[in-house]
């Protein structure tokens, strides 16, 4: 009977032992629940913070490309004009030159007056 409660005792030891083991496995494993839930918002927070920088960025893009676009297009309404004006000049010269043509000659008394 003697051996009977060393042996019991012995397993309530061990039985102690064990469950103050598997407690401080679980408090570990809260433990690394909770740094794993931190190291998953800290991803996701990165990621977001990485999108919206990539949208912030190619709406700056975007921007820069349209301004570039109406700077352009009033560029090219620039030459558009000053290519009529050198057309029109063009045509006045042609006009000009063609009354010069047209003229009758000077006599040579004309021409010292």
């Amino acid at each position: 009977q003697k051996s009977v409660e060393v042996l019991v005792a012995a397993l309530t030891v061990e039985q102690t032992e064990l469950n103050s083991a598997t407690n401080k496995v679980n408090e570990e494993l809260s433990a690394l629940t909770a740094a794993k839930k931190i190291v998953d918002d800290a991803i996701i927070y990165v990621a977001e913070g990485m999108v919206k920088y990539a949208t912030k960025s190619l709406k700056s893009k975007s921007a820069y490309f349209k301004r570039q676009k109406q700077t352009f297009r009033g560029r090219k309404d620039r030459v558009a004009e000053e290519w009529q004006a050198v057309l029109l000049a063009k045509e006045k010269l042609k006009s000009t030159f063609s009354s010069f043509a047209k003229a009758p000659a000077l006599t040579p008394e004309e021409e010292l007056e």
